[in-house]
């Protein structure tokens, strides 16, 4: 559009872009650790980069969530630690760990066990105040 502005107002003669070849973006499809490969860096565990790539792939992280993890988010006493981003990917992750990767269950029952949990201890679940929905990252506990 601003070529176009351009020769329109007489200020180009000629829209150069249209030589440019730019080739055409090939998605790569993502592939997943094998049992191999994760047992291969296990044997190199004491190097801080295969630490953070086993951090990811237990954690299902991405790195700009593990670099944007803040101390306060890490709960090692408790067994856990806040972040990620709450995608498809990330919920199918969890869904993955919790109900196991061969569930005929669809990924839905994390939203669904989410539903029942806060009409058992809710008062009122529509408004819940203990297990709250923090967008882009996940559920939170406010005990």
């Amino acid at each position: 559009m601003l070529c176009k502005f351009a020769m329109e107002n007489d200020i180009v003669v000629k829209n150069y872009a249209e030589f440019v070849k730019v080739p055409k973006f090939e998605k790569k499809e993502k592939r997943i650790f094998t049992a191999e490969e994760i047992a291969s860096l296990w044997k190199c565990s004491d190097q801080k980069p295969v630490q953070a790539v086993l951090f990811m792939i237990y954690t299902g992280f991405r790195i700009g969530e593990v670099l944007a993890l803040r101390v306060e988010d890490v709960h090692l006493s408790e067994g856990y630690i806040i972040g990620g981003e709450k995608t498809e990917a990330g919920k199918d992750f969890i869904f993955g760990r919790i109900w196991g990767s061969d569930s005929e269950s669809e990924p839905q029952t994390l939203t669904v066990h989410i539903k029942w949990l806060r009409q058992k201890i809710e008062k009122d679940p529509k408004n819940p105040e203990r297990i709250l929905t923090v967008w882009g990252k996940g559920y939170r506990w406010e005990g």
